[in-house]
């Protein structure tokens, strides 16, 4: 099955790395996106920040598969 997976995460963060490298590994295709980039879709990033209760515990990346949200741990145990 194709999913549609979105990757929010910032520089520096082992995590993002982390995840994009098993999302690679899996073969999965995904787009990335840079939270403190100034040239990101700011309404994208608005919406995010304000829907995931991950990004007020402060814990990256946030994985959008298919329109909704997860932490690492979660989108890695689902994308298995």
């Amino acid at each position: 099955m194709k999913h549609n997976i979105k990757v929010y995460g910032q520089p520096d963060c082992p995590n993002c790395e982390k995840m994009k490298g098993f999302l690679k590994e899996k073969g999965l295709e995904f787009k990335y996106l840079d939270l403190e980039d100034p040239a990101a879709d700011k309404e994208e990033v608005s919406a995010v920040m304000a829907e995931s209760i991950i990004v007020s515990a402060g814990i990256l990346p946030i994985v959008n598969i298919d329109g909704n949200l997860f932490s690492m741990t979660e989108a890695m145990r689902d994308l298995v």
